[in-house]
């Protein structure tokens, strides 16, 4: 946004209990990180939601005189449909504006559980009550690949802790924390684990590419309060600046209450057990 001088912007976000959904935690760190930008960027307008709104009338009359910047979290994909038509039948839509969905989550626009289906009718033997349990379509969480990658990691490191002690390699927590220190390739990208067993995010921006498929355009890689970005190069310049900044500011802040994932958990267990 500094590199285009852009210094304004408007944050539209859904209403909720303090201290649940994304969108509470995504105002609060963005409010703090602006204290740290404020010499050249700048909130000029917020307005929060009723989590359950449908109308948008009144926030995008309002968001036409103060904004053509803007960052949006609703807590439903409908929700950001309905926004968007709405804007687009106001007029609103058009290149002066520019819309951005952050979002922390490690799957792309519209994306459920992974369709691993269970089809009974090609079931023709066995119990009854094996039947009946094949008869439920069975879906893995959406989030199974970050399991995955935890377990995958946590392999790693007993791996070369017993190589170290093999007797009781397995039962040193604090070593074996210490060997998942490094990178390694995971299910849904790189998997980066600092010195405290802390997973360092790494941001894509996805988008729609001119045939409609989803693409990844830029790629930010957060290590404490640097960062390191590499994009690719495409029409839309102008917005992939606005969204490479928006990510940045929300991945820094957003690490400290959401830094300590699964992957340090099962680490940490294991200290229990250290001799």
């Amino acid at each position: 946004m500094k590199h285009y001088n852009w210094t304004e912007f408007a944050l539209i976000y859904a209403l909720t209990v303090a201290g649940t959904g994304n969108c509470y935690f995504l105002q609060e760190d963005l409010v703090q990180a602006l204290r740290l930008f404020h010499d050249f960027i700048s909130l000029v307008y917020t307005r929060a939601v009723p989590i359950g709104i449908s109308d948008f009338t009144d926030v995008l009359d309002e968001l036409r005189s103060r904004a053509r910047i803007v960052v949006i979290c609703f807590e439903k994909n409908s929700q950001k449909r309905r926004f968007m038509e709405a804007a687009k039948a106001k007029g609103m839509s058009n290149p002066e504006y520019v819309y951005i969905f952050p979002d922390v989550d490690n799957t792309g626009f519209g994306i459920g559980n992974y369709g691993n289906q269970t089809d009974s009718s090609y079931v023709n033997d066995g119990s009854e009550d094996m039947l009946e349990v094949f008869q439920y379509a069975l879906a893995a969480s959406r989030y199974a690949g970050s399991l995955y990658d935890t377990m995958y990691m946590y392999g790693l490191a007993l791996n070369k802790s017993l190589n170290d002690d093999p007797i009781n390699g397995w039962r040193r927590g604090s070593q074996i924390l210490s060997y998942a220190t490094g990178t390694f390739n995971g299910s849904i990208g790189p998997v980066i684990i600092d010195k405290n067993g802390i997973r360092s995010p790494v941001y894509s921006m996805d988008a729609m590419n001119i045939s409609g498929a989803m693409s990844t355009f830029a790629t930010v890689k957060v290590e404490g309060h640097n960062y390191q970005y590499w994009g690719y190069v495409f029409a839309a310049g102008a917005l992939l600046a606005v969204a490479t900044i928006a990510l940045i500011i929300s991945a820094v802040y957003m690490v400290g209450k959401e830094d300590f994932l699964l992957e340090r958990d099962v680490l940490l267990k294991k200290r229990s057990v250290d001799e």
